[in-house]
């Protein structure tokens, strides 16, 4: 099939500009010349994420919030008290009873308290904290789930997250 010499438009993108026409089978050859570039750029820009990516993933590096030589009397002026309610020893996460209510902790990292330890950290914010404990004499992390909570909410919020 003859053409008047106009190239078709393929996806918005005017075939012409790559290769001139010439023949009947120049408009096939433009296709594969744009699917080829088209792709070449995907890869590029593919390889070019992923590297940028990496190299994000890679710098981001977490640092503990605790200096080694820090000192626990000050940490426990800066910080709110609160003593350990219950403990669920299988899954590491525990209640502590705070000046404000009950607060529900999962454990992040580190050592399980036990039942009736005095424990100092932001109980008044959720989320992950380095909470130091006064009993074991020890810094730990956890992720407050959420606080000013009565006993039977906190009693809920701890089985909905310890049978995750």
């Amino acid at each position: 099939m003859r053409s008047n010499g106009v190239l078709p438009e393929i996806n918005g993108f005017n075939s012409s500009l790559l290769i001139p026409y010439t023949g009947v089978n120049k408009p096939c050859t433009a296709i594969v010349v744009y699917i080829c570039i088209k792709f070449t750029y995907m890869k590029k820009i593919a390889v070019f994420l992923l590297a940028a990516s990496g190299l994000l993933m890679a710098s981001c590096t977490k640092t503990d919030v605790v200096p080694e030589n820090y000192d626990p009397e000050q940490w426990m002026q800066t910080h709110q008290r609160a003593e350990v309610a219950y403990t669920d020893y299988f899954s590491g996460n525990y209640i502590v009873q705070t000046s404000q209510g009950f607060a529900v902790i999962e454990n992040w990292s580190g050592y399980t308290p036990r039942d009736f330890d005095v424990l100092y950290a932001h109980f008044q914010f959720s989320g992950i904290q380095t909470i130091y404990n006064r009993s074991g004499n020890y810094f730990t992390k956890g992720r407050i789930v959420a606080n000013w909570l009565t006993w039977g909410e906190a009693w809920n919020i701890l089985d909905q997250i310890s049978s995750q």
